[in-house]
């Protein structure tokens, strides 16, 4: 790591291949960051693996800042900003495995001492996946944590 920088050291560092990253030294959030992400994941189309089928990948996607005042809107029950945090998890959409699995995480937050607040279904659009994507596709959820 260089320390002077807080930067990985290029002579060093040979993972993340096919990784864009974008940041604004002041912090600020603008939807600008979200554009040229979005232009970042199209130029390294070249780089996700494709299977047989036209419309089945690997995926991609974006890791962005807590969006608080969405999930507090969604959540009222959520505390402040630095008060909690969000697990972004791929279940199956078998009804009776997603009980099971949440149990499981909910004892698991009991003994790390964390309080599950809440889940949340993502919505999704799966109108352009391909039929190999479509049988293995998760049902996308998020949990609330404090």
């Amino acid at each position: 790591m260089n320390t002077k920088h807080g930067l990985p050291s290029l002579d060093t560092t040979r993972g993340a291949c096919g990784v864009g990253a974008l940041v604004d030294l002041n912090g600020a959030k603008t939807h600008r960051l979200v554009e040229d992400g979005l232009r970042i994941l199209c130029n390294l189309d070249h780089r996700g693996a494709r299977g047989a089928e036209e419309k089945t990948g690997d995926g991609a996607g974006m890791l962005l800042q807590k969006p608080h005042e969405f999930f507090h809107a969604q959540i009222p029950s959520l505390g402040d900003f630095d008060s909690y945090g969000v697990g972004q998890l791929f279940l199956p959409k078998d009804q009776w495995k997603q009980i099971a699995l949440k149990k499981l995480i909910k004892a698991v937050c009991r003994e790390a001492a964390c309080r599950l607040v809440a889940w949340r279904d993502v919505p999704t659009d799966n109108t352009d996946l391909g039929r190999t994507a479509l049988r293995s596709e998760p049902a996308v959820m998020q949990m609330f944590v404090e």
